[in-house]
């Protein structure tokens, strides 16, 4: 462009001294030849040896392309703009505008740069928050979540960038969970994000809250806001649905107790057993009634991996009279179970052969928490279970369980 205007200048003041009749000898030093005012250059005397042409194309004129402006004026390169190359996009006082000359060349300016600078935020909404909940995005700006609501990170990001929202810590005793929690800024805000906690007051909420929860140790807290501290318990999240909270888990080799003293056993050490925390039934029922499962994993081959499931209304610790208890969706696996009676759910014994009894008659089969053994007609020395079933003869079990739901 610089080339092309210093052309079209030196042409012009040729033909300024053309048309005028203009004796170039005549032509005295300080002479004006351009109504824009600018002072031409002393011309080269003709016999003198020419300067070697500049880098802009003019010749013997004299004209610095750099000084060049649209407008025919000529300026120092200092005060040229930086960001247009000196050429003045505002408009062309020598009516170069018909001869292509576009004003708005090298301005600079990208119409979508606001666009892709734009900043955007990343947040959502929590429920069940009982504490702190500490999240963070993108492994940093940790956002301390306290109270059930909206919530959004200081950290804006850019159009077009990824996020991944993570659970740094959750509410003391509290399990939470994120969904929404990844994606893309796609130009505008993120508000969907989403936070739930729970305190779960048994493993049937849990199970509840998430049901791909594996079998294993969780900490509950029965009473919520109440007296009772969190509890570590085991539960089994798949057998018959999941959500069961083991109550009471006896290895005979562990030893055995006095009936009465099995209403509350190393309450901290589930699933190891020698375990009982029977006197938190009321707590830890998940509905108006009792669902229990009872089950037995070592001892007779006849009975190991058999098990019984039922409903009841009364609480088996607050209830002595076992003719009083009433029972519902009874399951037993074999079928047909029998000891000297048939199954008639829990309740307190009162022989002092167990805490627990299944059984109406003067017999203890289906005990929970037994003060001795009890040999079964193959030679196995453990825990009655029960007589017979629809499998036949039944047997002694080495390791017994209850579970509550």
């Amino acid at each position: 462009m610089r080339k092309f205007l210093g052309t079209a200048a030196c042409t012009l003041l040729g033909l300024a001294i053309w048309s005028c009749g203009l004796d170039l000898d005549s032509i005295g030093e300080g002479s004006s030849l351009l109504d824009g005012g600018v002072d031409a250059q002393p011309l080269a005397d003709a016999d003198a040896e020419p300067e070697p042409e500049n880098e802009g194309g003019f010749d013997d004129a004299g004209i610095d392309a750099n000084d060049a402006n649209v407008d025919g004026s000529f300026v120092d390169a200092s005060d040229a703009d930086s960001g247009d190359g000196g050429i003045d996009s505002g408009g062309t006082d020598g009516g170069l505008e018909d001869s292509g000359i576009d004003s708005g060349v090298d301005s600079g300016t990208d119409s979508g740069a606001a666009d892709s600078g734009a900043l955007f935020s990343v947040g959502g909404n929590a429920t069940g928050i009982g504490g702190d909940a500490v999240l963070s995005i993108n492994g940093g700006d940790d956002l301390t979540v306290s109270a059930d609501g909206t919530f959004t990170f200081a950290t804006k990001l850019l159009n077009g960038q990824t996020y991944s929202v993570t659970l740094f810590s959750p509410p003391s005793g509290h399990y939470c969970k994120l969904t929404n929690a990844t994606g893309l800024i796609a130009g505008a805000n993120v508000s969907n994000v989403g936070l739930a906690c729970v305190l779960a007051p048994n493993c049937q909420s849990l199970h509840a809250f998430d049901s791909s929860f594996t079998n294993g140790l969780y900490s509950i807290d029965p009473d919520g806001v109440g007296a009772l501290p969190l509890m570590t318990v085991y539960c089994d999240m798949t057998t018959a649905g999941g959500g069961w909270t083991q109550v009471f888990d006896h290895d005979v080799s562990k030893g055995y107790r006095a009936a009465n003293l099995w209403s509350s056993v190393n309450p901290t050490l589930p699933n190891q057993g020698l375990y009982s925390i029977l006197n938190q039934l009321g707590a830890l029922k998940s509905g108006a009634n009792y669902e229990f499962r009872m089950n037995w994993t070592a001892g007779n081959p006849n009975i190991v991996g058999k098990s019984l499931q039922w409903t009841q209304v009364q609480n088996p610790t607050a209830v002595t009279d076992p003719t009083a208890v009433t029972v519902s969706n009874l399951v037993q696996n074999p079928t047909n179970q029998t000891g000297g009676g048939a199954f008639s759910g829990l309740a307190m014994k009162v022989t002092g052969n167990s805490y627990l009894s299944g059984e109406r008659t003067g017999f203890f089969y289906w005990p929970i928490g037994v003060a001795a053994a009890f040999v079964d007609g193959t030679g196995v020395s453990g825990v009655p279970t029960f007589i017979s079933s629809s499998a036949g003869a039944a047997g002694s079990a080495t390791r017994s369980q209850l579970w509550i739901r």
